[in-house]
């Protein structure tokens, strides 16, 4: 563990708070929605791309994929990018994927 090695001084409970708090705050510094209950946004229930919001549709960027030795990890900014482009394209994977992570399946996605 972390708390071992590195933290000996505190607990297991306060790092875990701390890490919680750190991540809460790198997502609002990139502009992801959470309320004040920790919450993200609820995504929509769109039918059809043409239903998503243009404007917010062109803010999301196109991601890069990770280093050939680490293809299985995901990076920070496939986080990021997932936790912006779900309040806009909601649960739609496979145009998620295409459009914004086409090195993902919509499988990767989803879960």
């Amino acid at each position: 563990l972390i708390a071992d090695r590195l933290l000996p001084d505190r607990s297991i409970n306060i790092i875990s708070q701390r890490y919680s708090k750190l991540s809460l705050l790198l997502f609002k510094a990139h502009g992801i929605n959470i309320d004040n209950n920790g919450s993200l946004v609820k995504p929509p229930k769109l039918d059809s791309i043409d239903k998503a919001d243009k404007t917010a549709l062109a803010t999301l960027k196109r991601v890069e994929p990770p280093a050939i030795l680490n293809v299985h990890r995901w990076s920070i900014e496939e986080d990021l990018m997932l936790l912006k482009a779900v309040p806009v394209l909601g649960h739609m994977w496979a145009e998620l994927s295409a459009r914004l992570v086409p090195h993902r399946d919509r499988g990767h996605l989803r879960k």
